[in-house]
């Protein structure tokens, strides 16, 4: 699993250095990938108010929940949910 989680990390950041056009797949692809591998603060991280690629909507909250029940973060859902309101 490390070996998906440094590809996807690598990925991610070619994403960002190259500023790839992102959609709400992609975003809630790698929400999913960083959850799937425990590094559930990295999947924050996409949620950054100014960082956000696309405008989040329910597939992407779904994902973010869905991380927070896998790992048993409530906190991460509700600050989540704090910011975007």
């Amino acid at each position: 699993m490390l070996h998906c989680l440094i590809f996807g990390k690598w990925l991610h950041a070619y994403m960002i250095k190259t500023g790839f056009n992102t959609s709400t797949v992609l975003v809630t692809a790698l929400l999913d990938m960083y959850a799937t591998c425990g590094e559930i603060y990295s999947g924050r991280f996409l949620f950054d108010l100014q960082r956000m690629p696309c405008r989040p909507n329910v597939v992407i909250w779904g994902a973010l929940l869905a991380a927070c029940k896998l790992h048993g973060n409530t906190h991460l859902g509700d600050q989540a949910a704090k910011v975007r309101t």
